[in-house]
């Protein structure tokens, strides 16, 4: 695997607060749910042992993959869960809660 560099904390925690990773948890999936957008999103198995180094919560497994993949795999995992993350909040009809930190998160992008 190719360490991500340009994740730093601070990164981590502004994409903790967008995907709601508290308590090991990212949005609303569950775990068949989680290794089932990664397949068909992105192609990967992210129920493989290798994205369990740290823990096996769904939050713990995303965090290393985006850490240790090639940047543009981190970038494409990252767009792909912001699209779910807004699908999910314009059916709901939700207002963004967290409008500052979606400018941040475009920046990370850039």
């Amino acid at each position: 695997m190719v360490k991500n560099e340009k994740l730093k904390s601070v990164d981590m925690r502004l994409i903790d607060d967008l995907f709601d990773m508290g308590g090991g948890y990212v949005l609303d999936f569950s775990n068949r749910t989680f290794s089932e957008f990664f397949i068909e999103e992105l192609d990967v198995d992210i129920d493989d042992p290798i994205y369990q180094v740290e823990g096996t919560s769904k939050a713990k497994r995303l965090r290393y993959y985006l850490r240790n993949v090639e940047t543009d795999n981190t970038l494409k995992a990252l767009l792909a869960l912001w699209e779910y993350r807004e699908t999910i909040r314009r059916r709901s009809g939700e207002k963004e809660k967290l409008p500052e930190h979606k400018v941040e998160f475009f920046h990370l992008i850039e």
